[in-house]
């Protein structure tokens, strides 16, 4: 549809794209055109001038220095990772940066579109990384740092064994924070070693029983 105030343009996502109307030049409702996302969040935003030209240069260094996530559709797989086609340019993502975690099948990943973070732009080389595990893990360490806050004594959660020491294991009860169960606290019984009761990856389900003054946690297994 076309107004005074937007243009509300169809491209395959859940809600409309917003085009400004003063970039049309004849199209007309039901006309096919090529669009660089501006913005996926809190509203998608496009627009038809900055495909291929110096504004889109203009608009992806400016997102670069400033740390601006930037849309863009992955293409095809290629050697070490994919292609990735972002403002009507070809970036590359490397296959360490498309998730968090290791990805054995990334077929369900070619031909959709994220957002990403430009971690390398240099237009004299024709270098042009992105990734999308940075940004998922600074979404990950913000919602970890809310619930973080919340977490108090006699809360029961659910971790993975990440550290073993001579004397306990480091339990992570959220992305990137850990907890310590003493090895006092594996057991009613004596405990000669760490390792007769867990082991490093093993999931086990913790009590919190102190949180001091410098987010430092005490655990120990609900069970116990």
């Amino acid at each position: 549809s076309i107004s005074e105030s937007a243009v509300l343009v169809d491209c395959g996502a859940k809600s409309e794209a917003e085009l400004d109307p003063q970039e049309l030049d004849g199209q007309s409702v039901g006309d096919e055109i090529e669009a660089v996302v501006l913005e996926s969040e809190p509203s998608l935003k496009i627009s038809i001038k900055l495909v291929g030209s110096k504004d889109a240069a203009d608009h992806l260094q400016n997102a670069f220095q400033n740390e601006i996530p930037v849309n863009g559709k992955i293409t095809r797989k290629i050697k070490g990772g994919f292609d990735v086609e972002i403002a009507g340019k070809r970036a590359f993502l490397p296959l360490r940066h498309l998730d968090v975690r290791f990805v054995q099948d990334t077929s369900g990943y070619i031909g959709e579109s994220y957002d990403f973070k430009i971690i390398e732009l240099n237009t004299e080389d024709n270098k042009f990384v992105v990734s999308r595990a940075d940004l998922l893990k600074k979404e990950q360490e913000a919602s970890a740092e809310k619930a973080w806050d919340k977490i108090e004594i006699g809360a029961t959660l659910s971790g993975h064994v990440s550290s073993i020491q001579d004397f306990g294991a480091f339990v992570e009860i959220l992305p990137g924070r850990d907890g310590l169960c003493h090895i006092s606290e594996l057991s009613h019984d004596y405990v000669s070693s760490v390792t007769d009761v867990v082991n490093i990856g093993d999931e086990i389900k913790v009590l919190v029983i102190s949180v001091d003054d410098h987010d430092r946690v005490k655990i120990r297994p609900r069970q116990a």
